[in-house]
């Protein structure tokens, strides 16, 4: 079967942990993706417009660079191009190919309609805000995150009419633990009484803050998919030997 080129790109092929430089291409009919690797164990990748239900424009890096189609709600593929403006050409050319067919998708409304209906399951209706909020399972700085809303972590079973089961849902995670945020909070007062002593343009002037972390950054992620049954490939990349797996992470929730 014939196909008529639409389109050829630099881009990379974003996956967790490696983003692999190569050409896209468009077609009729097909995506293809060559990776500038030769020792890549897929010289030419092929993925078929038909089977493709949505497309999503993405944040790499909070850079407007990235686009993610998808296969189904868990299957996708993730390109980053050079600049919004390729990015832009990319989009308008895939959406003009005829053996493109994406599904007709639920407005933002039609989904929290559906889930305070309890039409959809709580963990559909996260995916789904996952996915608009731009995270991804391709991109370990965006991943998708779900609310810690549970403190039990020894009971052989939850019971989930009991209050006692729920942590407290009116404090951030940071002031769950009444001796942590009073460390929090000193040197927070320490931060503002240093600032506060130093001119406007000096370069150490920093606003004073009470976490100085994000709740999800690639270093989490990574500890906790080493968890996984198909980490496989995340721990030959890190250099974890298989055998050290249980000893490093093989720890209870409640400690993590």
């Amino acid at each position: 079967e014939m196909e008529d080129l639409a389109l050829e790109l630099v881009a990379n092929k974003v996956t967790p942990l490696v983003s692999h430089p190569g050409r896209v291409v468009v077609t009729n009919a097909r995506v293809y993706f060559q990776p500038f690797n030769v020792v890549s164990s897929s010289p030419l990748q092929t993925f078929q417009l038909d089977r493709v239900i949505s497309v999503m424009l993405r944040e790499f890096n909070l850079d407007p660079i990235g686009l993610e189609m998808f296969f189904s709600e868990r299957e996708s593929v993730y390109f980053t191009f050079k600049s919004e403006a390729q990015r832009t050409k990319f989009h308008q050319v895939l959406l003009q190919q005829p053996g493109l067919c994406l599904q007709r998708m639920k407005t933002q409304a039609r989904w929290t309609r559906d889930w305070v209906r309890r039409k959809v399951s709580n963990f559909d209706y996260l995916m789904f805000l996952n996915r608009m909020a731009d995270r991804s399972f391709n991109d370990l700085t965006q991943y998708p995150v779900f609310p810690w809303v549970i403190k039990d972590f020894t009971s052989p079973e939850l019971d989930l009419r009991s209050p006692a089961t729920f942590r407290d849902l009116s404090k951030p995670v940071g002031a769950l633990n009444p001796k942590r945020l009073e460390l929090y909070k000193k040197r927070y007062k320490e931060m503002l009484e240093v600032m506060e002593e130093l001119e406007e343009d000096n370069p150490m002037r920093t606003p004073p803050f009470l976490y100085g972390c994000h709740y999800s950054t690639p270093g989490y992620v990574v500890f906790y998919l080493l968890r996984a049954p198909r980490a496989k490939s995340t721990k030959a990349i890190l250099g974890v030997p298989s055998e050290a797996c249980p000893v490093v992470v093989d720890a209870d929730i409640e400690q993590s």
